[in-house]
């Protein structure tokens, strides 16, 4: 069995969609964890009328996505959770594709392939770390992998310093430091939807990723300079995007 984490906020619009796709999972061993930033929409009342597949609502304010998740994952007994985000969606057979890796895996991340609302598909382990950060290793945080809940016992929960990038910090982190292992699972499970802040916060999100690098890197100057050539690649092909 896995567990399920989302955190919300005002998502009553686009929880549907997630919630008939856990309900059409073909393998309903799950729970699903959802800890809610204090909603003034419908979301609360949404969630309430699908006990069917919703374990337990964690109400009340919080201080954005990643304390969400963190006050979920508090919860979470299984060895392994995986992240959702409120817009999300699961393919019919991703939590019996991951049930079945974790009960013969020991490794801490088990990631699989995700397709994006964009169309783009993402695959694990797919090469440069300078180029995809957390991503040269996972698909994506949300949707994508499953998590070793243990990890955080040795690392601590998502941290406050990075508000956006907080998930990329906390897999760089596990790898770099607790040697941490990625099981590839070559299936493909469900749409990672591309409308949340970390895509559309452009610049904060960099920002975020510096921090992240910075801190996390032994040649601080090196990284520095790495990451505002990456910037500027960035910044060059967002702008090209924007020209009719």
């Amino acid at each position: 069995m896995i567990t399920i984490v989302t955190s919300t906020l005002n998502a009553e619009s686009s929880l549907e969609l997630l919630v008939s796709s856990l309900r059409a999972q073909n393998d309903a061993n799950f729970l699903w964890i959802v800890a809610d930033g204090g909603s003034v929409d419908r979301t609360l009342d949404v969630l309430k009328n699908c006990k069917d597949v919703v374990t337990d609502v964690l109400e009340g304010p919080d201080h954005g996505i990643y304390h969400g998740l963190n006050r979920a994952i508090a919860r979470v007994q299984t060895p392994y959770y995986l992240v959702l985000g409120a817009d999300d969606i699961l393919d019919p057979d991703a939590i019996l594709n991951f049930n079945k890796a974790a009960s013969t895996s020991n490794a801490d991340f088990i990631s699989a392939r995700v397709r994006t609302s964009d169309g783009d598909e993402l695959r694990p382990l797919r090469g440069s770390v300078f180029r995809y950060g957390h991503l040269a290793y996972i698909s994506q945080h949300s949707v994508g992998t499953l998590i070793k809940t243990s990890l955080h016992k040795e690392l601590g929960l998502y941290s406050k310093h990075y508000p956006i990038a907080a998930d990329r910090h906390f897999v760089l982190n596990a790898i770099k430091n607790c040697e941490a292992v990625v099981e590839k699972l070559d299936c493909l499970v469900g749409t990672y939807s591309t409308g949340g802040t970390s895509n559309n916060r452009y610049y904060d999100t960099i920002l975020d990723i510096f921090k992240v690098d910075y801190d996390l890197s032994d040649q601080p100057f090196s990284t520095a300079v790495k990451s505002l050539i990456r910037y500027a690649l960035n910044l060059a092909n967002m702008t090209s995007k924007k020209r009719p």
